[in-house]
């Protein structure tokens, strides 16, 4: 009996029923069948993508519950999902980082600190905004990540009575954080269209109403609980956000 190519396991179907690695024919090896089945796999990512962000985007809640409920494999992978928008979203942030350090005047209580650990380096201004922009970029993603395992770790104590699994709420805090990084892909795209575009609208004002909706749709508690739920959460995030981004901040000044 024929065996799968991957797992060595006898194949009873198209599919092996242990690794899901398809059978692999005579044909699939010529060109034709190469670039076929790149064209099935690019598809297939490109549909599970689309039909991912639009229930991200537009459903609050909604692409949460569908993984919940078992109906995984229609949609991407909630940790691949936010990867690529992080991504996304530190690409495109790169694109608008300040080529001077002078740029970075104005962090409020904690810029005096960082000029005098600046103004130490003997090194150009240009070399510093340099070394300031790849110490970010290289330890963003680490610290974007701790603050969905440190903000899924409120929601399992907040609804504990709910006795869901915690990779539920991580679940959950990985959708919304998706849309997070979507905002700042937005947001950060219109500051090259327009320099002068505050982010707050997109950093907090509608994350609190995307988080509200979502948190009703997913724990489903009555919308006054649900609201007081959501400020404290959304209370926690913006503590949090600080805290990374201020955290962020320091190491990158004092590393470069």
């Amino acid at each position: 009996m024929e065996k799968c190519l991957n797992c060595n396991t006898e194949l009873t179907g198209e599919y092996c029923h242990k690794c899901g690695q398809k059978r692999i024919a005579p044909g699939d090896r010529s060109v034709p069948g190469f670039l076929t089945h790149f064209v099935e796999e690019f598809f297939t990512f490109d549909t599970k993508f689309f039909r991912s962000l639009r229930l991200l985007l537009f459903k609050p809640g909604k692409l949460t519950n569908e993984y919940i409920h078992g109906k995984v494999n229609r949609y991407t992978s909630p940790l691949k999902l936010y990867l690529f928008m992080s991504i996304v979203a530190f690409f495109v942030s790169s694109l608008i980082s300040p080529d001077n350090i002078e740029d970075f005047e104005g962090y409020g209580p904690i810029s005096s600190f960082a000029n005098d650990i600046i103004a130490s380096k003997n090194i150009s201004d240009e070399l510093l905004a340099e070394r300031f922009n790849n110490e970010m970029s290289s330890k963003l993603p680490l610290y974007m990540f701790g603050m969905i395992l440190l903000f899924s770790i409120p929601l399992k104590l907040i609804y504990l009575s709910k006795k869901r699994y915690y990779v539920e709420h991580l679940v959950f805090a990985l959708h919304f954080f998706s849309f997070v990084m979507f905002g700042f892909t937005l947001s950060f795209l219109l500051e090259l269209l327009i320099p002068d575009i505050s982010m707050l609208m997109f950093v907090f004002v509608i994350p609190f109403f995307y988080l509200f909706i979502a948190i009703l749709n997913v724990y489903k508690q009555s919308i006054i609980l649900t609201f007081f739920e959501t400020s404290l959460l959304f209370i926690y995030f913006t503590i949090l956000f600080l805290f990374m981004g201020i955290t962020a901040f320091l190491i990158a000044v004092i590393l470069i």
